[in-house]
């Protein structure tokens, strides 16, 4: 697809949000452009950005409040004809000088209902893998907490899936733990595991990244 119609194209998009958003009952328009953006001016002022892949995402100001940020993604969800039914978490982790950050983003069908985030030391060296790995506990945690049966998590790290279903060797008390753990929940808490590749566009993959990122930097600075 040549540059033109990659961005007559985005254009096209953002004015079918901004009528679907309408329908809705959320007065929108769409604002200026860029090569790799439309502005839509709604309830509050965002872009949407896409790449060549046709990955597109959602970036709200900073200013802007979670209340209005967790809407208009659901609506973003809802338009891309993403069906959100019943319990899912979204998990992520990050990494900077021997700390990671955790994140658990609670959809229930389709709307944030929590967002679960800290941080702590790596203490076994893993990286993200241990962000990650403490994401998922902290998500079951939740799902025990308020007697949740069934959920459905989504993940980008293929071990946090197959350590339990032990597809995957644990090779190391942090991995084993987890494992254990995990299993041992099964009986309390059924697991669909969703594999979701990173950084393509995913409303709530990417608001847990940023989550994960941000309970780092909290901690660090």
């Amino acid at each position: 697809m040549s540059a033109q119609k990659w961005r007559l194209e985005l254009e096209r998009i953002a004015e079918d949000f901004c009528s679907f958003l309408n329908s809705r009952g959320i007065t929108s328009s769409k604002g200026k452009t860029g090569d790799y953006y439309v502005e839509i001016h709604s309830s509050v002022v965002f872009k949407i950005y896409s790449n060549r892949r046709g990955d597109r995402r959602m970036v709200f100001s900073p200013l802007t409040h979670e209340n209005e940020r967790a809407e208009l993604l659901s609506f973003w969800e809802e338009f891309k004809g993403n069906v959100h039914l019943g319990t899912e978490i979204y998990v992520d982790g990050s990494f900077r000088d021997d700390h990671v950050g955790y994140s658990a983003v609670v959809v229930e069908n389709g709307s944030i209902v929590k967002k679960l985030s800290g941080c702590s030391r790596d203490l076994h060296g893993l990286r993200n893998v241990s962000g990650e790995i403490k994401a998922v506990e902290v998500a079951l945690e939740y799902c025990k907490e308020n007697e949740i049966g069934k959920v459905k998590i989504y993940y980008d790290y293929e071990g946090l899936r197959s350590w339990p279903l032990r597809l995957w060797k644990a090779k190391n008390s942090l991995t084993a733990g987890y494992r254990d753990l995990v299993v041992s929940l099964s009986s309390e808490v059924t697991i669909e595991w969703v594999k979701i590749d990173s950084h393509t566009g995913d409303s709530y993959n990417e608001m847990a990244d940023k989550l994960a990122k941000a309970a780092l930097r909290k901690c660090l600075d």
